[in-house]
């Protein structure tokens, strides 16, 4: 499934508060944003790995360039007022298709992840999650 990055998509019935990144569909679109280093790559799928999977359905979905199997969750956290949220298996897109988020979900990884803002975000809708 295709979703351009940015897009404030209508997730749970709250709409325009998440903010999508990574939905890719069937190829990679040229980013303006780029790596720092392999290693900043490295940092950027543990930290994304952290995330708690959310949204669960029953089935999966197939990488649409590959054909890999994927999952059928979400990832979300917030940061900056803002909740984040992206396939739960985005670093395949990543690793395997040079996927590169927006500057602002790079940097909103490092810094949200284990912010307060986000601990509090995920005690807070645990029955969401």
């Amino acid at each position: 499934m295709f979703i351009p990055d940015g897009v404030n998509r209508d997730y749970s019935g709250k709409k325009g508060i998440f903010f999508s990144w990574g939905w890719i569909g069937n190829k990679v679109n040229k980013s303006e944003s780029s790596w720092d280093s392999e290693d900043q790559i490295s940092q950027f799928v543990s930290k994304i790995s952290q995330v708690k999977k959310v949204d669960g359905y029953m089935g999966r979905h197939d990488c649409e360039i590959c054909g890999e199997k994927m999952g059928s969750c979400s990832l979300k956290f917030k940061y900056g007022g803002k909740v984040y949220v992206s396939p739960d298996r985005v670093e395949h897109y990543i690793l395997k298709h040079g996927y590169v988020p927006p500057k602002e979900v790079i940097n909103s990884v490092f810094n949200g992840i284990d912010s307060e803002e986000n601990k509090t975000y995920v005690k807070n809708h645990q029955n969401d999650l």
